[in-house]
């Protein structure tokens, strides 16, 4: 623990030039550490996804990589309106047109997948508008598992 700061009481006792030096070193510490543990995980990330990995077997932590969340690129979309009409689009609830208030047209990608059987340059389009984010490691202590 940085000098100045021994318990509550002493942060209390402290005069301002020792809270502040206490303070930018707790924040460089703190940096620090973020940025190690951010290390940690990309690596453990890279390793589990060079296996072809979800989890990582270990007695006293459930170790999960959850896959990314997906999202779609919207301009790379517009190519379904030579392949699949709008009316049937929107019919579908799977795109949502501009309108008259000012409410950017979207994409509702779960209703696109009966969209898929029409044929493969359709499914190129949907596959090629896809954006997968980062995935979310999670490292949890098991319950009941002596320290």
């Amino acid at each position: 623990m940085p000098e100045g700061i021994e318990q509550i009481n002493g942060i209390v006792k402290a005069d301002n030039d020792a809270l502040i030096k206490d303070y930018v070193a707790l924040t460089g510490a703190i940096a620090d550490l973020a940025e190690s543990r951010s290390r940690i995980e990309w690596e453990l990330t890279r390793r589990m996804e060079a296996d072809g990995a979800t989890a990582i077997p270990n007695e006293r932590y459930e170790v999960l990589l959850a896959p990314s969340k997906v999202t779609y690129d919207y301009g790379k979309l517009v190519a379904l309106f030579e392949t699949v009409s709008e009316a049937d689009l929107v019919a579908a609830g799977a795109y949502t047109p501009e309108h008259d208030e000012p409410v950017p047209a979207k994409w509702n990608a779960t209703k696109l997948k009966p969209f898929r059987k029409f044929g493969n340059d359709v499914k190129t389009i949907i596959d090629g508008a896809r954006l997968e984010g980062p995935k979310k490691l999670s490292i949890k202590e098991r319950k009941g598992v002596p320290a």
